[in-house]
C-alpha cells in the first residue's frame, strides 16, 4: 500500500502534537505570565518568612497553575479542531470523485 504524501503528513502532525503535549514544561520559573508578581511575592516571602508572605506567595502560585491549566485546555481544544478539519479534508482527498 503505498502511503500518499498528505496521509504521511497528517501522521507527521499528528505525531508533533502528541510530542508537544507530552514533552514536560521544566521551567516553570522562566514563564512571562505574571513573572514580576510571581517573583515579588516570592522574594518576600524569602526575606520575611511570615505566614501572611506564605499565602500570598501560595495564592500566587495558584493562580499561575489555574493559567496554566486554562492555556492546556485550550492547546488541547485547538488541537482537536485543528485535527478534525485536516483529517477530514484530506484523508479521503483521492477517493472522492468530482462531478460536474
Amino acid at each position: 500500500m503505498k502511503m500518499l504524501p498528505y496521509k504521511v503528513f497528517i501522521l507527521l502532525m499528528l505525531l508533533c502534537q502528541i510530542g508537544w503535549i507530552l514533552m514536560p514544561d521544566l521551567n516553570t520559573v522562566s514563564d512571562s505570565y505574571r513573572y514580576e508578581q510571581r517573583w515579588a511575592t516570592y522574594t518576600n516571602w524569602v526575606v520575611q518568612k511570615t505566614p501572611e508572605s506564605k499565602a500570598i506567595f501560595d495564592h500566587e502560585r495558584r493562580v499561575f497553575y489555574v493559567h496554566r491549566q486554562n492555556r492546556a485546555y485550550l492547546i488541547f481544544t485547538v488541537f482537536l479542531i485543528v485535527d478534525g478539519v485536516v483529517i477530514y479534508f484530506l484523508w479521503n482527498r483521492g477517493h472522492r470523485k468530482m462531478t460536474a
